[in-house]
């Protein structure tokens, strides 16, 4: 079975609407997937998290939204993991979140 990893612009997309056309396209994407084959990571719950704070978002409300997806048992993250990441980052750039 395939896994459709969601990132964190598709869950700010998905739980706040800031940009119209990209929220019609993220609920249909997290919609058609199922719980048995998404996932997201720990660390792009952290991402969120925070992005949702920049957004304005109360304490309360970001706790809420993120216990919507952590049933998911969202995948860890280690030291090579965050070493591979920032190796990409150099080479495609990295940006504001």
């Amino acid at each position: 079975m395939n896994k459709v990893y969601f990132d964190t612009d598709v869950l700010i997309h998905l739980l706040v609407s800031q940009e119209p056309d990209k929220a019609e396209l993220a609920y249909p994407l997290y919609k058609a997937s199922t719980d048995n084959n998404r996932f997201f990571s720990l660390l792009c719950m952290q991402e969120v998290a925070y992005v949702l704070h920049l957004l304005g978002q109360q304490p309360d409300n970001i706790e809420r939204m993120l216990n919507t997806f952590l049933h998911s048992e969202p995948a860890p993250y280690d030291l090579n993991q965050m070493m591979r990441g920032i190796q990409l980052a150099k080479l495609v750039g990295f940006s504001k979140y």
